[in-house]
């Protein structure tokens, strides 16, 4: 068995404590606590596990990405979510938001083993895009719509997740080879 190091530790628990406090911010109303965290982790992230100046590149289309794709979402009226900024704007609620960007740190380091696996990328898309919405609904974070049948919004999440996973491995991909040029 392989011997983890203590920058991938770091890396996998920052992620999950930053997921975590994502969902439980939502829960408890406090939407701040998910980006404080996740602002938290990426100064460190930056400080102590990496000086790739492509991961900050990386983030940013991530964050941009994962902000669009979640308002497109909110728009279609296929899921509404809690927070300040759905509330007043109607966009994507920066704590989703965050999920994406926990991602993102994640991408060159705990889940570099995704790194041109497109296929299994694929999979591990199809089945937790879903996966998270639907338990996100359950703990009423976010409530999807009533509007469509409830397994044809899972399926268009597991279809949109299928294909925007790769989408962001194959970002991280070029933009690895880019800074290995």
């Amino acid at each position: 068995m392989k011997k983890i190091n203590s920058k991938t530790l770091i890396n996998v628990l920052g992620f999950y404590i930053c997921w975590w406090l994502c969902i439980y911010g939502a829960i408890q109303e406090m939407y701040a606590v998910g980006p404080l965290s996740v602002l938290i982790y990426m100064v460190l992230h930056f400080v102590y596990l990496t000086n790739n100046k492509i991961e900050y590149l990386y983030i940013l289309i991530c964050f941009v990405l994962g902000f669009l794709i979640d308002t497109i979402i909110l728009k279609l009226n296929i899921i509404r979510y809690s927070g300040f900024l759905p509330d007043n704007y109607n966009v994507a609620p920066l704590w989703v938001v965050c999920l994406w960007l926990c991602f993102s740190l994640s991408i060159f380091h705990s889940f570099k083993v995704l790194q041109k696996r497109y296929k299994e990328s694929l999979f591990l898309g199809f089945v937790s895009g879903p996966l998270v919405y639907y338990s996100f609904s359950k703990i009423e974070i976010i409530t999807i719509s009533d509007s469509y049948n409830i397994l044809f919004i899972l399926f268009f999440i597991a279809v949109l997740w299928m294909f925007l996973i790769p989408f962001y491995v194959f970002i991280a991909d070029q933009l690895i080879k880019l800074g290995n040029e």
